[in-house]
């Protein structure tokens, strides 16, 4: 990689003037790059192959790519135009401030500045001039076009994302034309990188194609020796694919690369406790999380007259610190910013690893604190304000000051001229603003205000939430508003409104999603020329309402071949194809849902069901240990886990099994032909799926099992009678004659001298239990069978209602033996 390459990649604005425009990159002069004659040439040439390939097809596409090739034969520019067009994307739907000119999808220019103060600062008669050129530059994009040509997989961009026709440009020169800038192979597929990322989020839901896209550009990247050598770009490099994947909800991924980004750069973190307190008038010390850090490079120190800094909103009050206040309260020292953004990754990777609970933001905060300490970026500090924002969200006390932050995020984007918040500091140029943008996981604008929205909406405040939801067009979330403000009535005539306006497919979903009527979906699906996969998804799931299996499955077919990266969709299309007994397709469709979502715990459990009606009983084994990972607690899957367990003697594991299950849920009665199979494969040395005979290793972990079932059960004669059977079998009489005992009581419950079915399952314990004694021949065994048998003979209910029966004469016979056998041990 040559060194202007990697200049441009960390934007450093450099006094060696070796290649044009290096350092309009690194001041941020992205505008200036665009309306350079030559640079507009080149972006006319763009649209206008672009323009043809849409109108003509794929036959004109060889022909206008040699066009093109033979025009950009510097790739210099042609690679610093695509860098020009991301940014000014990316400025005017994260960093702000807003363009000078304002590009909609509709072809219109707008000045963000009102006409009067044109007027007076006499550049109207300028910016008509520039608005003309641009006009003219951009007359080749149809009206309302553009963002139904930035689809990807059936999934449309937002509605209201800024300056669409930069990212086309970004797009067509860094992605689809790459290959053309084989000069600059390596720091091209990283742009490429760093533009696909900006694209999936422009999107509701995760896309297969930019997915792949990303995969095949990071794999090539992390491959280069000459990245790798250079621990500034290859922790880099590390953290921008961690992000990626972090959006993409992929946390393994996210985890793996966060830390490789930490170990290349040097950065040492410790999670610890240091003694403190949380409240001004707190008396006593406590402990309180710290993080340790420090950068292994370091970092030029800035003047305070040179900083620009996010204004915060404090939380302190009259009881409570902002932080805590430590007793031994050390300077730490600044950190690299690229540092203090690994920080603010590991910070996400905790939230991602842990559950939604007050002990997991707990450890997050203090991975803010610790970056919040030093200001050196606009964006990372404004990135670990927001995720500060988020966490104290959670708090009642701090909810509120918490949704302010957040406004104050969303005000900093749109102000071009910040004001001081603290004497000496100055407003954020746009180099501040953009220097680590890919670095960081800030949200774009619209999401910073469905967030404050969001906020508003938990707060209570349901019309100030909707009005933010109206300016941003976000049909969902105002049809949330309305119901919840009851008024469903409302929602639906507010769509039909918009409807009647301009027809988009998703709206008519929208209305399908109100309504619930099916024609609606197919409505939408039309409209958008059958590729709308949203409108298929949602029929689909309306057909599961009704059980309309086949229908169902129809649907999410077509859904899946458009964006198969929906891990619900998977896993509904399984479920329906287990209720129409297609068992080999569930299980492809519960491997693709676990593929995408590996947590998603019923998948993996309904995979291994499958899979068993196939008779694939040894292949659902694995499926059900992961399942279990997910779903500890679930009572049902350890009893399909301790199932197969028995089918493939892994008589360990089922015992694991029976003693989750008694935990989990007590109420449920053991399954006592389970247990009586498991003591006799042990009593009976059976081979277990190790090749080891039971006898040998599994005899322990049963007796302490017996043992933990003894604490748990006491009135289920069935199990006593199975612990009976099983010490007789390894040849322990005097626990037989125990447990016979336990079975005898437990066998005695209430009205058993007139309920005919618990008197014969009595008589018989206790005729097991007076043959054990007899066994037995002991003077003392003997008498305590002859009182036992007397006791039940001589009662008179008993003898009320079964003096003449079959059970009652065998109980008589059974005493006479034992009289028989007391005289003859006497004599």
């Amino acid at each position: 990689m040559r060194e202007e390459e990697k200049d441009v990649l960390l934007q450093k604005e450099v006094e060696s003037n070796s290649r044009q425009w290096i350092n309009e990159i690194g001041r941020g002069q992205f505008e200036k790059i665009i309306e350079n004659e030559s640079m507009r040439e080149k972006i006319s040439k763009i649209l206008s192959v672009w323009n043809q390939k849409r109108n003509e097809g794929e036959k004109s596409q060889n022909e206008s790519s040699n066009q093109l090739e033979m025009d950009a034969s510097n790739q210099w520019d042609q690679m610093v135009l695509g860098i020009a067009s991301l940014f000014l994307f990316i400025q005017s739907n994260w960093t702000g401030p807003p363009l000078s000119i304002h590009l909609r999808d509709e072809n219109l220019f707008q000045s963000n500045n009102n006409e009067n103060d044109r007027e007076k600062s006499g550049e109207r008669e300028g910016e008509e001039e520039r608005a003309s050129q641009w006009k003219g530059l951009f007359s080749l994009i149809e009206k309302g076009k553009l963002s139904e040509c930035m689809e990807v997989d059936g999934e449309p961009i937002y509605s209201k994302t800024k300056s669409t026709p930069f990212l086309l440009i970004a797009h067509e020169i860094l992605v689809k034309r790459i290959d053309e800038l084989s000069e600059f192979k390596t720091s091209a597929r990283w742009w490429a990188l760093r533009l696909l990322y900006k694209y999936q989020s422009l999107f509701a839901n995760e896309t297969n194609s930019i997915r792949e896209l990303f995969i095949k550009y990071s794999n090539e990247l992390l491959e280069l020796e000459e990245i790798k050598g250079d621990e500034e770009l290859f922790a880099r490099l590390n953290l921008e694919i961690g992000l990626f994947w972090n959006s993409d909800r992929n946390n393994t991924k996210s985890r793996k690369f966060f830390l490789t980004a930490q170990e290349t750069s040097g950065l040492t973190v410790n999670l610890t406790g240091a003694y403190g307190v949380r409240t001004k008038f707190q008396s006593f010390q406590t402990p309180q999380l710290i993080l340790e850090a420090k950068s292994n490079r370091k970092i030029k120190e800035t003047s305070a007259e040179e900083k620009a800094v996010p204004q915060s909103i404090s939380q302190e009050d009259e009881t409570y610190l902002d932080k805590p206040k430590l007793t031994e309260a050390k300077e730490n020292d600044n950190l690299n910013p690229i540092d203090q953004s690994i920080i603010l990754s590991l910070c996400l990777n905790v939230k991602n690893q842990n559950p939604q609970h007050g002990l997991t933001t707990e450890e997050m905060m203090p991975y803010v604190e610790r970056v919040l300490e030093h200001p050196n970026d606009w964006m990372i500090h404004s990135e670990a304000l927001y995720l500060k924002s988020r966490i104290q969200s959670s708090n009642d006390r701090l909810k509120e000051r918490a949704a302010l932050q957040l406004q104050v995020l969303v005000d900093q984007f749109s102000d071009a001229t910040l004001t001081v918040q603290k004497e000496g500091e100055k407003e954020p140029t746009i180099p501040q603003r953009c220097k680590y943008i890919f670095v960081i996981a800030y949200p774009s604008f619209w999401e910073l205000k469905r967030e404050l929205g969001a906020r508003f909406l938990e707060m209570g405040a349901a019309a100030t939430a909707l009005q933010i939801f109206e300016e941003l067009e976000m049909w969902d979330e105002i049809i949330e508003c309305y119901q919840i403000m009851g008024k469903n009535q409302k929602a639906e005539s507010v769509i039909r409104e918009q409807l009647s306006i301009k027809e988009t497919p998703l709206l008519w979903c929208v209305l399908g999603d109100v309504t619930g009527e099916e024609s609606c979906y197919e409505k939408s699906w039309e409209l958008s020329g059958k590729h709308f996969a949203r409108a298929k998804r949602a029929q689909a799931r309306l057909c599961t309402k009704r059980n309309d299996w086949k229908g169902a499955i129809e649907n999410f077919e077509i859904a899946l071949a458009i964006n198969p990266l929906f891990s619900n969709a998977w896993f509904t299309i399984g479920c329906a194809y287990m209720r129409s007994t297609e068992w080999q397709k569930s299980v492809v469709a519960f491997q693709r849902c676990v593929q995408i979502s590996p947590g998603e715990g019923e998948a993996w459990n309904n995979m291994a069901s499958s899979l068993v009606e196939l008779g694939k009983k040894r292949e659902a084994f694995y499926p059900l240990q992961e399942a279990l990972k997910c779903l500890r607690t679930n009572w049902r899957i350890w009893q399909n886990y301790l199932y197969i367990c028995m089918d493939l003697k892994e008589f360990q594991q089922a015992i694991i099994a029976i003693k989750e299950i008694l935990e989990l849920n007590e109420a449920e009665p053991i399954d006592s032909e389970i247990l009586r199979v498991l003591c006799k494969a042990v009593s009976t040395n059976v081979i277990d799926s190790n090749g080891v005979g039971a006898m040998q290793s599994t005899k322990t972990a049963l007796e302490n099992l017996l043992q933990f079932i003894s604490s748990k059960v006491s009135n289920d004669p069935a199990l006593w009678k199975i612990f009976a059977e099983y010490h007789m079998d390894i040849g322990e009489s005097k626990k037989v004659i125990e447990f016979l005992e336990k079975q005898v009581r437990a066998a005695k419950k209430p009205s058993w001298e007139i309920d005919e079915t618990i008197f014969k399952e009595y008589a018989s314990a206790v005729e097991a239990l007076v043959e054990a004694y007899l066994a037995e021949k002991s003077s003392t065994s003997l008498f305590a069978a002859k009182s036992l048998l007397t006791s039940i003979l001589k009662d008179q209910t008993v003898q009320d209602h079964y003096q003449f029966s079959e059970t009652y004469h065998n109980l008589e016979n059974l005493k006479e033996k034992v009289l028989q056998v007391a005289a003859s041990i006497k004599k």
